[in-house]
């Protein structure tokens, strides 16, 4: 339907199988006759530096060798959910730091680390924040939530917002409160 595709399944594994993963995934549009399948997808950052290299590698070698559009690669910091660390700030921008330098175009990241890597890497690096909540709705088993409007005012690109949408009575008028707190 020509709609952007977040494929958010976190690949990580040996190096060559994230590779193939990857290539997997940009093979998608072939499939579907569609110029981008997948606009982004993500792998995780503690699989290492030659981990996300093949993941960079295989996308831009198979997008080139079916003329298709190659997904932005993001990189997961930290699970939102994860609040067993006393240092999670400098984990993130520790395993931001291996995205950047290892070719990814952005990273998952809470509200909590966006506006310290949007500061660190620029507008042109992608962050993706998942754990948004409206205002005044319950966190679940989210720890470290965001409103929408926090989120978009420390420099996040992308906002993740299932469960508050699509659990909502009316998921139209859900989207829509969203959007107009990010406003």
């Amino acid at each position: 339907k020509g709609k952007k595709v977040f494929l958010d399944l976190k690949f990580h594994d040996i190096p060559n199988t994230v590779g193939n993963a990857v290539s997997s995934a940009v093979g998608l549009s072939k499939m579907l006759q569609v110029k981008e399948a997948v606009s982004l997808l993500t792998v995780h950052i503690v699989g290492g530096s030659e981990m996300l290299q093949y993941a960079v590698k295989a996308a831009q070698t198979k997008a080139r060798e079916l003329k298709v559009a190659r997904p932005k690669i993001l990189g997961i910091t930290v699970l939102t959910s994860d609040v067993g660390m006393t240092n999670t700030r400098e984990v993130v921008l520790q395993r931001a730091t291996l995205a950047y330098d290892n070719g990814l175009d952005g990273v998952v990241a809470s509200c909590q680390e966006a506006a310290y890597i949007r500061q660190k890497f620029g507008k042109d690096f992608i962050i993706v924040t998942p754990g948004i909540r409206p205002a005044g709705q319950d966190a679940q088993d989210q720890k470290r939530v965001a409103t929408p409007s926090e989120a978009i005012q420390s420099g996040s690109n992308f906002l993740v917002v299932g469960r508050p949408i699509v659990k909502a009575s009316n998921p139209l008028q859900a989207a829509k409160q969203v959007l107009k707190e990010m406003s």
